[in-house]
């Protein structure tokens, strides 16, 4: 169940930030095409275009970020604290572009972007929670994991944990 929890944590943060990185293209897009091109400096398009180049790095850094197990016993306590962190930033993130839609909603491109930032972020503060939620404050149930999560990718899932935590201990 522990595994489950944290494929599904890890797929909602990268799904998250999959779905921040088309609202961040969405946005910039609209926002390309409402404006004369003449009429814009060269620094302003290249702040556009910096900003889906720099969710889609967000994108990739947790992709690889949300595959940490933790190798050693006592670190499972700050990967579980740093993970509510994030958790709680996703979310204050989120009520951030959720506040002014709630005040003013008229459906056009900008909005719609909005909407999906919200979206996104809301996916992303319950993918890094159910990641905090993996690692235990008991190091014995991270290292537990840890050995189940490898002989999973050694011979596959069908691996019962009992029988893994008896081979190695």
């Amino acid at each position: 169940m522990a595994w489950e929890r944290w494929l599904t944590g890890r797929t909602l943060v990268v799904s998250g930030y999959v779905v921040t990185f088309a609202a961040t293209t969405v946005f910039t897009l609209w926002t390309l095409t409402n404006f004369v091109v003449g009429n814009l400096s060269v620094s302003y398009w290249v702040q556009e275009v910096l900003f889906p180049v720099s969710s889609l790095a967000a994108l990739i850094a947790w992709w690889f970020l949300t595959k940490i197990s933790v190798s050693t016993s006592g670190q499972g306590h700050l990967f579980r604290k740093g993970f509510l962190a994030l958790s709680a930033g996703s979310l204050l993130t989120c009520a951030a572009y959720i506040v002014p839609l709630v005040n003013y909603f008229h459906l056009n491109w900008a909005q719609f972007a909005g909407l999906l930032h919200a979206v996104g972020y809301f996916m992303i503060a319950c993918g890094f929670f159910m990641i905090a939620n993996h690692y235990s404050s008991n190091a014995e149930t991270n290292e537990d994991a840890l050995l189940f999560d490898s002989s999973i990718e050694e011979e596959g899932d069908n691996v019962p944990f009992d029988h893994v935590k008896s081979e190695l201990g």
